[in-house]
């Protein structure tokens, strides 16, 4: 009977299973990825004679912006957030910059050799003819971008930055963000509002060398185990090579290492809370993690009253976040579903008629032992007869 009543509570339970840590901490990761950007405006003068029979080109200006994007993660509820530090590296953008500016000084080049030819202003057919005619005569654009790569090291162009902004997508929102330093790769921003849902950190020199870990990847609601070697001083090193950017997480969910795209390059939980202290921020609990890990514990027990509260509590203090509009989507569902949840019922008459059946079992241990007491006592006494 105990066995059989242990199975169907198994069986039964499987709908409402709840996650294991790391599957939890996977699914709380989750709204902490979002997509940071910049733009950059830059101006090129040229000062020098770039092409042969164009001087009239020297001292022409041109308006250019650059727009990078790459993943970030959000370390810090205020709205700190770590991505490449790429999007903020202006020695990136070189190459960038002559493959964007080469079409204006083309077209540029067409007005003036069709004025010198018609003497009239050519049309904007007849310049985008002239800008693919040049290109291909200079080799294509790659070789053109190196071409104006090479003047501006001869000193024939001039390049200043005029400005940069940032902005950090989470979900379906955008905010304006702001830079506020730089480790290695890594670039940390600053995105305006409070109340983000931000990574829990942990510490890797908690872990132990050869101790079993997980990389849950962006974009996924599955964490995938791996084995990473810790050196001892706080940093991870792996021989996988990640697909895209990636949390290190130790068995208890914590993060205590991030990766980005395509590189082994990682940054533990130790370094940026040194970076932190570097630029005077203060950890602090993300409430709105709170909030939603408690709903969704409601949810996989199938309190649906309590798991919409906590859900809608985690939208009031942050309105964009997507895990708490999905799971609450899934919740009201469920409350609006008018037939009784059978698995739900069942579950709950089975742990009762568990919890029951186990009292019972041990009334009836306690009487057996009573009358096993009595029995002997009596025995004693008929043999002292």
């Amino acid at each position: 009977m105990r066995l059989a009543v242990l199975m169907l509570l198994i069986i039964s339970s499987f709908a409402y299973a709840m996650p294991t840590e790391i599957e939890m901490a996977s699914i709380l990761a989750q709204p902490a990825i979002g997509l940071a950007s910049s733009e950059s405006a830059f101006t090129v003068i040229i000062i020098g004679s770039i092409f042969d029979g164009y001087p009239e080109l020297i001292g022409r200006s041109y308006d250019i912006s650059i727009e990078k994007e790459r993943s970030a993660f959000l370390v810090h509820t205020d709205g700190y957030l770590l991505s490449d530090y790429y999007i903020a590296n202006h020695s990136s953008d070189q190459l960038i910059i002559y493959e964007t500016v080469q079409e204006q000084i083309l077209k540029d080049m067409g007005r003036i050799e069709h004025v010198r030819e018609f003497g009239d202003i050519p049309t904007d057919e007849e310049i985008n003819a002239y800008c693919a005619y040049s290109t291909e005569k200079y080799g294509g654009t790659d070789n053109l971008t190196l071409w104006l790569f090479g003047k501006y090291k001869e000193s024939q162009l001039n390049v200043s930055s005029t400005s940069q902004s940032f902005k950090f997508k989470n979900g379906d929102a955008e905010f304006p963000a702001s830079y506020v330093d730089h480790y290695e790769i890594f670039v940390l921003l600053k995105a305006e509002g409070a109340n983000f849902p931000a990574l829990i950190l942990s510490s890797a020199n908690n872990s132990n060398n050869g101790d079993t870990i997980y990389v849950i990847e962006s974009g996924s609601e599955d964490s995938t185990p791996a084995i990473l070697q810790f050196d001892g001083q706080g940093e991870v090193s792996t021989t996988t090579q990640n697909n895209g950017p990636s949390i290190i997480v130790d068995s208890g969910g914590n993060t205590i290492a991030l990766t980005l795209s395509n590189t082994k390059s990682t940054l533990s939980s130790p370094e940026l809370s040194s970076l932190f202290e570097k630029n005077g921020i203060i950890d602090k609990t993300a409430k709105v993690n709170e909030l939603y890990e408690t709903g969704l514990t409601a949810y996989f027990e199938g309190d649906y009253s309590i798991a919409k509260e906590k859900f809608e509590e985690t939208l009031d203090a942050y309105p964009d976040h997507t895990g708490a509009k999905k799971t609450l989507q899934l919740t009201e569902e469920k409350i609006s579903n008018n037939n009784p949840d059978i698995a739900n019922i069942i579950s709950k008459i089975l742990k009762k008629v568990y919890t029951v059946s186990m009292e019972l079992q041990l009334w009836i241990v306690l009487f057996a032992t009573f009358a096993l007491a009595i029995i002997l006592l009596r025995g004693n006494k008929n043999k002292r007869k």
